[in-house]
């Protein structure tokens, strides 16, 4: 968590919370690595892995490497392809959706949520509030993916394999200028939230509409 300001402030204790969370993942984790032994091997001897190297959650930052890489223009290894590419990034994405969940993303959430609460309850007494932001990392946006049931390792593998999603969502994880945006509508005296993550609106709710009651979304955005 980078201390960016005092909405988003450094956790003093995010080392021990990331450690804790690794070790509750660590069967799923190596669970993973033993399906998916042919795409680790190729991403070893692509880049020279070594083996104590050759890991998902290695492979996980290798991905940022090669995106900010080719953005840059630098050279790949001869034989990267396409493929690679999807590849490495679904294993980034596996690994940052099964990080960024559980009681860790909710504790990662808990200011943004706490200010979500207090400029959404704000604005249902106060007319002339239009519009809030709020900028971060994509480590702060990630945990509010998994906690709105917008993603998931499941619907993410079988998009990676060409399967339907069975899942009221399946939206990417964060990429550069991911963005999120959560709309307060009022028809009557009716309140409702939707929202909209890279420009298209979402289910919300555990129902298959873009519209949640305005106190039952409330009641969800609570922290630890």
């Amino acid at each position: 968590m980078r201390q960016l300001d005092e909405i988003l402030d450094n956790c003093p204790a995010y080392e021990h919370l990331l450690d804790e969370r690794k070790s509750l993942i660590s069967s799923q984790v190596k669970t993973f690595e033993e399906e998916q032994k042919s795409l680790i091997a190729r991403m070893k001897n692509l880049f020279n892995l070594t083996d104590s190297q050759s890991n998902l959650a290695t492979i996980s930052d290798l991905y940022e490497t090669v995106i900010a890489d080719l953005n840059l223009g630098r050279k790949m290894p001869d034989s990267f392809n396409e493929v690679d590419l999807k590849n490495l990034r679904y294993m980034n994405e596996f690994y940052n959706t099964l990080l960024y969940d559980g009681n860790f993303a909710r504790v990662l959430t808990t200011p943004s949520i706490r200010l979500l609460r207090d400029k959404v309850t704000g604005a249902t007494k106060n007319a002339t509030l239009k519009l809030s932001f709020l900028f971060g990392h994509q480590s702060n946006l990630h945990p509010w993916l998994t906690l709105l049931n917008l993603t998931s390792t499941e619907c993410l593998t079988q998009q990676w394999k060409g399967q339907t999603t069975t899942h009221l969502n399946c939206v990417s994880p964060p990429q550069f200028a991911a963005n999120m945006v959560i709309e307060l509508h009022q028809e009557g005296i009716v309140r409702f939230v939707k929202v909209r993550y890279n420009g298209y609106y979402v289910n919300l709710c555990e129902e298959e509409a873009s519209d949640c009651e305005y106190y039952e979304f409330m009641a969800r955005m609570r922290d630890l």
